[in-house]
């Protein structure tokens, strides 16, 4: 493991040498071998012989036939060198990546657990700020009305879901518990209820909120696409009911250092779990332009998806698009005049299909509804409000298929949406669409 924070000055053949520290660690490894590569926000990730193996596992084990994950490979394999540390313990930065971290002289080194972050003196202090800043803001966590995340048509999850009724509960997007904490107290003595959710910081807010029902719930930082590790994880078989809440919540809209939202200017992350390695920087930055066209398409549904493309791979040959206000803007000069007057933001839809290609959301959504439904006891539910007709189409057309097999009775024949007196209340709920399903054979 690495740790630690340096500077360090490239001399003029490029290279940096490694904190004292670093070289001690070294000396002991088998191999001198590392591998540099392209990183998130800007900076480079040097890894060790070993961690590089495992992580290229990690890579291959991915299905090439699913377009993100091709774009991941791509990403980090082209941009890959095999480094060798010196005796003096320098390495050399290849040009190329060191244009792609926009390194001048002055460098950041940091020790991050597995591996090691170089940065521009400049970056990497914006960087650091930015954590130091999200770190005192989550030492005492206070809730704002605003930034507090509606609980969506919470009393229909509550009718189809029936808490009352039900041992086990699986809240597979928990968010910051605001559905939690409508479903808690109908629970019976003895019941568990077990939340899950990928992103960290929404997960530890939950906790706090959570406090009066610790007997009760199992929290887990996952993605619902592993429900089925999750339940035999804590010993459990099969569940009789699954909630899902698809979508950003209020929660990480209002966090411009999310990069979730157009209305506030943040870095372009869009990453639900903040360990995981590709950010919408990553997209915007390094896609070429029909690659981006075809997100654009496929995943916002957007009509001026190849205009909107071509704006932003010119755009950024003067300098990397870096932040969600640079975006929007871009956009915006690229939608004509004619089309900015509709109902929605203009940006709307880019967000969205990056947002859901840097979170691989479809494909998740996919096989957790599927588990999900595997794991359901007979006469379990299974309930899920979708925001956009693409995960909608894939709820639909899932539980119409375990319905043909007659594993399922479908509740809603057609989805519920809002009422007039919740859309008054909550207008960003208003693309919402719940579907619930019974199991009704094993």
């Amino acid at each position: 493991m690495w740790y630690g924070k340096y500077f360090h000055t490239l001399d003029s053949k490029d290279r940096f040498i490694l904190p004292a520290k670093f070289r001690e660690k070294i000396k002991r490894m088998k191999s001198k071998i590392f591998y540099l590569t392209c990183g998130l926000d800007g900076c480079l990730f040097l890894f060790s012989h070993d961690t590089w193996r495992e992580m290229e596992e990690k890579l291959k084990s991915l299905s090439f036939t699913k377009q993100q994950s091709r774009y991941f490979n791509r990403l980090y394999f082209s941009g890959a060198q095999e480094v060798e540390v010196d005796p003096q313990g320098r390495i050399t930065i290849p040009s190329y990546l060191k244009e792609f971290a926009e390194i001048k002289r002055e460098i950041v080194i940091l020790g991050v657990a597995d591996r090691i972050e170089i940065w521009d003196k400049k970056n990497g202090r914006s960087s650091m700020l930015t954590i130091e800043r999200d770190s005192k803001k989550w030492q005492k966590v206070s809730f704002d009305k605003k930034i507090m995340h509606y609980p969506v048509m919470y009393k229909e999850v509550i009718t189809y879901l029936t808490p009352a009724t039900r041992k086990v509960i699986v809240d597979c997007t928990l968010g910051i518990a605001s559905h939690a904490l409508k479903i808690l107290p109908h629970l019976k003595e003895g019941a568990i209820f077990i939340g899950i959710d990928k992103d960290g910081d929404s997960l530890e807010v939950a906790r706090q909120r959570l406090g009066n029902f610790k007997d009760k719930v199992i929290l887990v930082k996952d993605d619902f696409r592993n429900i089925d590790v999750v339940l035999d994880s804590v010993g459990i078989t099969r569940a009789d009911a699954f909630f899902f809440d698809l979508g950003v919540s209020s929660f990480q809209l209002s966090d411009p250092q999310r990069g979730f939202s157009f209305l506030r200017e943040g870095p372009l992350d869009m990453r639900m779990d903040r360990e995981s390695f590709l950010c919408a920087y990553d997209l915007v930055n390094n896609l070429s332009e029909k690659e981006l066209a075809i997100i654009f398409e496929r995943f916002g549904q957007e009509r001026y998806s190849r205009r909107i493309a071509h704006f932003l791979v010119e755009e950024r040959k003067k300098s990397p698009l870096s932040t969600t206000g640079q975006l929007r803007d871009t956009i915006l000069r690229a939608i004509p005049k004619r089309y900015t007057s509709h109902r929605i933001h203009p940006a709307t839809k880019i967000f969205q299909a990056l947002r859901i290609v840097v979170n691989r959301e479809l494909d998740c959504l996919k096989e957790g509804v599927e588990k999900a439904i595997c794991r359901l006891s007979r006469g379990g539910r299974i309930v899920v409000i979708s925001f956009h007709s693409l995960e909608d189409r894939i709820v639909k057309n899932t539980f119409k298929k375990f319905s043909a097999s007659k594993v399922l009775n479908i509740l809603t024949k057609k989805p519920l949406v809002p009422t007039s007196e919740e859309l008054a209340e909550n207008i960003r709920s208003r693309s919402a669409k719940l579907r619930a399903a019974e199991r009704i054979s094993l």
